[in-house]
């Protein structure tokens, strides 16, 4: 296909890999597709292509670079979504939860090698039972939920309007074990605070990923900084927020602290839950003494509380065939996380069936059983 640009050169540009018809005037092109088909989307219309036209120093071709308003594309690359889980994988989990083989336990050992025996066979009762996840669903799906691609990468998330006028938009990252379920409380708080006794003028639109490899997102290992440039696509050029605030724990606080980092120019504020810790490679005479101290109690909780991350971050593909197989080793690999950092005070017995509910979720959620 040839395409004439009248801009001040008189070149012609052969264009082989666009469908459609390119007709250009005054460094301004107009491309309209014929074929109802740009990147697997079925809807016509046409883009305003900026033309920058630039002449290689070695060969005198003409290099044509299109930027493109691409407002009409990326609106259609973000589309509704609401879960639902298949009834036969529901099936298959109250069948596997029927035959769980249950490990020995030292004798009144408690919580001191890991999950209580005690309190998981209640757990898993209260799952198999009582827990109801259509109901699950319906409470989820109250939330407005999208997937886009960005990067290539399939995020799935939450995005809540604020009831203001000039609501702040703020992006919230989730942690491991978790899920965007997380947040699931302060969402209303956040885009609605007049009704819990706050001003409608400090309402939010909030943001809700899921991590990739967690929930409904595609399953990919990333850092915390490739992470942080999908937030700032997807808050910017998907979304179409200028400036926003930003929020995270755990993993998240990783992920947001590369957004401030990175993003200066478009990240307003950060709040994070937790500051980092300790990767090894620190000089301890360069600390002042609150940090040394900081970070003797961090090496003594990595030796006794730590070696889940140490097989997460080395061997993860052994440890993945037990709890993607098992639901019950998933979800003793995530109860005991909870009991451990949570403010039960040791009597994880006595909490309400709301933390098994939540546990139960963030299970379901976590293996991402779509």
């Amino acid at each position: 296909m040839l395409c004439d640009i009248n801009t001040k050169t008189k070149y012609r540009t052969q264009w082989a890999s666009i469908p459609g018809q390119l007709a250009g005037s005054g460094g301004l092109c107009s491309y309209k597709n014929d074929t109802g088909n740009l990147k697997g989307h079925e809807p016509k219309f046409t883009m305003n292509l900026h033309l920058d036209v630039h002449l290689s120093y070695q060969n005198w071709y003409i290099i044509v670079i299109l930027i493109f308003n691409e407002k009409k594309y990326l609106k259609m690359n973000i589309q509704p979504f609401e879960i639902h889980v298949s009834d036969t994988t529901l099936y298959d989990l109250q069948k596997r939860l029927a035959q769980t083989r249950w490990p020995d336990e030292i004798p009144n050992s408690g919580w001191n090698y890991g999950t209580d025996l005690g309190y998981l066979k209640e757990l898993v009762d209260y799952w198999q039972h009582k827990f109801n996840w259509r109901e699950q669903e319906v409470k989820l799906n109250k939330f407005d939920q999208f997937k886009a691609q960005v990067d290539g990468v399939n995020i799935h998330f939450i995005h809540m309007k604020g009831k203001g006028t000039n609501s702040t938009p703020i992006i919230l990252t989730h942690g491991w074990p978790d899920s965007f379920y997380r947040f699931y409380k302060v969402i209303p708080m956040l885009t609605d605070p007049e009704k819990f006794g706050g001003k409608a003028e400090d309402s939010f639109d909030v943001v809700i990923p899921s991590l990739p490899g967690f929930g409904f997102s595609d399953r990919k290992a990333m850092t915390d900084t490739t992470i942080a440039e999908l937030w700032a696509k997807l808050m910017t050029k998907l979304l179409g927020y200028k400036r926003f605030t930003a929020a995270g724990g755990d993993l998240g606080s990783g992920v947001t602290k590369a957004l401030a980092l990175k993003h200066a120019d478009v990240v307003a504020a950060i709040h994070l839950t937790d500051v980092g810790y300790l990767t090894g490679l620190e000089d301890f005479s360069t600390m002042s003494e609150a940090e040394q101290q900081f970070a003797s109690f961090i090496q003594r909780w990595l030796l006794t509380e730590g070696a889940y991350i140490f097989i997460q971050s080395t061997k993860p593909q052994t440890l993945g065939y037990g709890l993607n197989d098992s639901p019950i080793g998933l979800a003793s690999w995530i109860v005991e996380k909870f009991y451990a950092w949570s403010d039960c005070k040791g009597k994880c017995q006595q909490i309400s069936k709301g933390i098994c509910r939540f546990i139960a979720q963030n299970s379901y959620l976590y293996s991402r059983i779509v």
